[in-house]
């Protein structure tokens, strides 16, 4: 049968999105009524960066129609009111609009619109969107302009910028003015801060390359010598002449590694060996003059020797070597001008031994940038804590900025310790206005939930500080806020629960870290493994503290989650190395159970 809603919706869509910026990329696929194959489609085109997903057929009443089923558990966000608007208004046109089980919603930044399966039905359902689609499309995309247009004037904007922060006991908001955000949206808003913002500014630096360890080039970096820079034996043995005698003399010169002809230069001794001379010669020895074959002592038998003065003086070769026979000629590993990192790669310590070996000793790397750290809270006391701080009731060790400033040294990041700070606005400001003299990041830990001390987001405000976000759809750590200043610095202020802050600090600080070249990619710290713990799904994604251990029977990797669970608890810290990622709870899918596959990121 051939496809007629397919060419109906892709004519519709140019003509409606088709701005005096130009007409829209539209890419097509013909999928099976297949839940997983509608799925990996869908979820491919989302990765890829696709603003818009329109999917038609498969949403009736039938067996075969499973369209709703394959979308709806991809969703981040549902956006139930336009498909009960878009089935209302066809209701007008045609009663049988009401056998359409639509389906409209987000994933990540990508909106997926699901469409009956007849072009009349295309073409009426695109008509009722015609006016909101394209604005809907640049609400997903823009954070920063759109959206503030759109609720400028709304009692909780979306713009963070717009939000009123009321500290006062009696006039404090008993909901947050912060909306909700998606966790990957809030994650791609930092990353694309930093790239459009933050990098182009940042300086670079010249090192050598054991002390670029870590960093980030700023530039291509090619061979500038060849390696070996010699002809260079792979073998212990001999260095003959293919064409020559198959019993040899042996010259009394060895080439082992490093060693030249005594008191003459290899130049000087071209004829070491002939037709009737080989020479010893070790692994990484210089192939001498005249020498065009390297024979292993294995495929050799002694014929004379001197025991007196300990010499070889004749072998026989088994068989007859070829040419190049186990010789690594010049430039063999590395040649002169090859690309060895470019522009973007992190020095490891592989890139360290290539830089050195191929005579490179200087490269510009980014520079680190410098984190500092802080703790809000009247509650909180320095360690070590005096015998007479212990005695009060109510007075708790400061555990997470020593916590937060170790994950930074683990990482080799510049830190600066901004201590603990009262929870006054005056003693707030003063603390962020003299760590802005020397820090790019600043990471607070506390202050930033809805208790009357919590004032991090209204000093903030007050010091010019742009809030993009204050809440994240996220388990734990709900209020993390993060904000910039018109200078490029940020800040990432966490939650004051040990564990929240824990969490916190490897989902958003060093996601903004691996952005600016400080840490690992992210592709070398995420990894998929078997669970092996029933666990019921919150209705927000929830990132647990587990420990992968190796399952004896078949050697493979598997995770299980940590004790103690709470934010509060950094015991469930204590000997986790990844956090396990987890969905949140869908109608479909609300528990993970001994077996499945999850997410996980290194730690």
């Amino acid at each position: 049968m051939k496809d007629r809603s397919g060419p109906e919706a892709d004519a519709m869509l140019r003509k409606m999105l088709t701005t005096e910026d130009g007409s829209p990329t539209i890419h097509t696929a013909m999928v099976p009524d297949d839940v997983l194959q509608i799925r990996k489609v869908i979820t491919e085109w989302c990765a890829s960066g696709m603003d818009l997903i329109v999917t038609t057929g498969g949403t009736g009443f039938s067996s075969r129609d499973v369209t709703p089923e394959a979308v709806s558990p991809l969703l981040d966000r549902r956006a139930d009111t336009m498909a009960a608007v878009i089935i209302n208004q066809g209701m007008l046109v045609s009663p049988l609009a009401l056998l359409s089980r639509m389906v409209c919603g987000i994933r990540g930044r990508t909106f997926i619109i699901t469409l009956p399966g007849s072009a009349k039905a295309v073409r009426e359902c695109l008509s009722i969107l015609e006016q909101g689609l394209p604005h809907a499309l640049k609400l997903i995309r823009d954070d920063e302009s759109e959206i503030k247009k759109i609720h400028c004037n709304n009692e909780e904007p979306t713009d963070e910028s717009g939000v009123k922060v009321d500290n006062s006991i009696v006039g404090r908001a008993r909901q947050s003015p912060f909306i909700m955000v998606d966790k990957n949206e809030a994650l791609k808003l930092v990353e694309d801060i930093i790239r459009n913002k933050i990098l182009p500014s940042l300086e670079e630096e010249i090192f050598g390359p054991s002390e670029a360890l870590g960093r980030t080039c700023t530039k291509d970096v090619v061979a500038n010598d060849p390696f070996p820079s010699f002809p260079a034996s792979i073998k212990d043995g001999y260095a003959v002449r293919c064409g020559g005698s198959l019993t040899p003399r042996v010259h009394e010169y060895a080439a082992t590694a490093g060693a030249r002809a005594s008191g003459t230069s290899l130049k000087a001794s071209a004829q070491l060996v002939d037709e009737y001379c080989c020479v010893r010669i070790s692994t990484g020895g210089v192939v001498p003059p005249g020498a065009d074959a390297v024979v292993q002592v294995e495929d050799t038998m002694l014929l004379d020797r001197d025991d007196f003065r300990d010499k070889e003086l004749r072998i026989e070769l088994k068989k007859r070597p070829v040419p190049g026979q186990d010789i690594r000629p010049i430039g063999y590993d590395i040649a002169r001008g090859h690309l060895l990192l470019a522009k973007g790669d992190r020095v490891n310590a592989a890139a360290v031994g290539t830089l050195v070996m191929a005579g490179v000793s200087k490269i510009s790397v980014s520079r680190l940038p410098t984190v500092g750290v802080l703790s809000t809270g009247d509650e909180l006391d320095k360690m070590p804590l005096s015998d007479s701080t212990k005695s009060l009731v109510g007075r708790i060790p400061d555990s997470n900025r020593p916590m937060l400033l170790a994950l930074l040294q683990q990482i080799r990041v510049p830190t600066v310790d901004l201590g603990v700070v009262e929870d006054t606005k005056e003693a707030l400001e003063k603390a962020i206005l003299e760590a802005a003299s020397s820090c790019d990041i600043i990471v607070t830990s506390g202050g930033v939930s809805m208790g009357e001390k919590d004032l991090i987001k209204a000093v903030l405000k007050n010091l010019g500080y742009k809030i993009h976000f204050g809440r994240v759809n996220i388990k734990p750590g709900k209020p993390t806020t993060f904000a910039t200043e018109p200078e490029g610095r940020m800040v990432f202020a966490l939650p004051g629960n040990p564990a929240s802050a824990f969490v916190m600090f490897h989902i958003f600080v060093r996601s903004a870290l691996r952005a600016l070249g400080a840490d690992v990619p992210i592709r070398t710290a995420k990894a998929r493994l078997c669970i092996r713990k029933h666990w019921e799904l919150d209705p927000r994604p929830e990132y647990l503290r587990g420990k992968a251990t190796v399952n004896p029977s078949n050697q493979s990797l598997e995770v299980r989650p940590t004790l103690m669970q709470q934010s509060s608890s950094l015991l469930s810290c204590l000997d986790a190395d990844v956090l396990i990622e987890l969905p949140g709870r869908q109608d479909d899918r609300k528990v993970v159970i001994d077996g499945d596959v999850v997410d996980i990121i290194w730690i």
